[in-house]
């Protein structure tokens, strides 16, 4: 329950920094990052190991709720520095491989080779894992960009929200 707690504790306090101060909902990023981990959490499940009880005691059908939201908060970071490097087209593809590099190569060596939170259960390079973040996470991010709005809609009319939930819009 601490992971769980202290991972939704920093998406609110990144969604609501990003939404006073910079004036930008990340509601759409943080569902579609919340769907891709389940989806990746749940596929990948056998490929390693947690090593903190508490991760399997918060899981759900093999799917560790915690880290769940944990890829929710990275993808809402990532697509946060994207958007705030305002570029388009290929600058923009080149900008968001190093982000993701930096993003996701980032948590997988701190939590994964610092502090020991997780281990693979095949063997896999620490080079390839950070090319598959940075690789994969392009992809996650053109999907993210695409179709963000859509998510964040969809929520929203869910809710009964009419202002299209942007900051100082009325209902």
């Amino acid at each position: 329950m601490l992971v769980l707690l202290l991972v939704l504790l920093a998406i609110a306090g990144l969604y609501l920094a990003a939404r006073r101060w910079l004036k930008m909902s990340l509601l759409g990023e943080a569902i579609i990052g919340l769907l891709v981990g389940i989806g990746w959490e749940y596929m990948t499940r056998d490929f390693w190991t947690y090593h903190y009880p508490l991760i399997e005691w918060e899981s759900v059908a093999g799917v560790p709720v915690g880290i769940a939201f944990g890829w929710a908060f990275f993808i809402m970071v990532a697509s946060l520095l994207s958007r705030l490097a305002g570029l388009r087209g290929l600058p923009r593809v080149f900008a968001d491989m190093v982000i993701m590099l930096g993003v996701g190569g980032g948590q997988e060596y701190l939590f994964c080779c610092v502090v020991n939170f997780w281990s693979y259960t095949v063997t896999l390079p620490f080079l390839h894992r950070i090319v598959g973040w940075s690789l994969g996470g392009l992809m996650i991010l053109a999907f993210v960009h695409t179709y963000r709005e859509d998510f964040e809609r969809a929520a929203l009319s869910l809710l009964g929200r009419r202002d299209g939930g942007k900051p100082g819009a009325e209902k």
